[in-house]
């Protein structure tokens, strides 16, 4: 992740994520949604398989999936609009070890 804060500022803050982007305007778009919410989900999946291999329930996995995507998304969001790394640091810090089991 550290490629991160590294893109942002060589972008000037302007590149976000685009499947963020999209999840921010899919709601009501029933062609768009079904097609965000799956590329979501199979970023949930791919990462709660990882984090499963350190002995954690799927639950627990899946939470900690979700945890760190949603965290993430935002801090590329607030990234962008405080122009500072700042929140993609400071989620990294922090899920980076509860994603290791420490």
């Amino acid at each position: 992740m550290p490629a991160l804060p590294v893109a942002a500022r060589r972008h000037d803050f302007t590149a976000g994520c685009p499947v963020g982007a999209a999840m921010q305007e899919a709601h009501h778009d029933a062609d768009l949604g079904p097609v965000v919410g799956g590329i979501v989900s199979d970023w949930q999946a791919a990462l709660a398989d990882l984090i499963g291999g350190s002995g954690r329930t799927r639950r627990e996995s899946d939470d900690l999936a979700m945890l760190a995507i949603g965290s993430l998304e935002g801090a590329i969001m607030m990234a962008r609009v405080t122009r500072s790394t700042a929140p993609i640091d400071v989620v990294v810090e922090r899920i980076a070890p509860l994603l290791a089991g420490e």
